[in-house]
């Protein structure tokens, strides 16, 4: 809740900038895609540095390394994020058109649409690889191990 509003001052900026005349610059897509995505991907981001924060520093249980089937997992659930993260753009994209009332004025955030298409088909395609092709289990060995993630190892 506390990431929607945080998002409003955003989202309100760009109103009012619309609103006074302004035309609609790539900004003003980008806002909106940074507000859907922030929507959809911020639990999950807190989540993943918790983890890692209080491993490195508070003695925490090490991070886990997916493979195989709960990778795959994961990586469906991403594409769920991210048609979330889509549709909420989307959606914030076309209000703020909605609200400039204007063609003209608001041609330019209509290039986001593409784009959010193509992030969802390139996250479905992600999927879809890790589906057929599994990510394999980290090498059993400590020197590969350090290789693999030496960020997570005391100093």
């Amino acid at each position: 809740m506390s990431v929607i509003l945080n998002m409003k001052p955003d989202l309100t900026t760009s109103q009012v900038h619309l609103r006074s005349g302004a035309d609609a610059e790539w900004a003003h897509g980008l806002a909106a895609v940074y507000i859907g995505f922030s929507i959809a991907y911020a639990p999950g981001m807190v989540r993943w540095a918790d983890i890692r924060f209080s491993h490195r520093f508070a003695d925490g249980p090490a991070p886990t390394w997916l493979c195989g089937t709960g990778h795959t997992v994961a990586c469906r659930k991403d594409v769920a994020r991210t048609l979330l993260a889509a549709a909420i753009s989307a959606l914030d994209l076309f209000g703020l058109i909605r609200l400039v009332g204007n063609a003209a004025q608001t041609a330019a955030p209509e290039h986001w649409y593409p784009m959010l298409m193509m992030i969802c088909g390139l996250e479905v395609i992600w999927a879809v690889k890790h589906t057929i092709w599994p990510r394999a289990p980290p090498p059993k060995n400590a020197a590969a191990d350090q290789r693999r993630s030496p960020h997570l190892e005391r100093p």
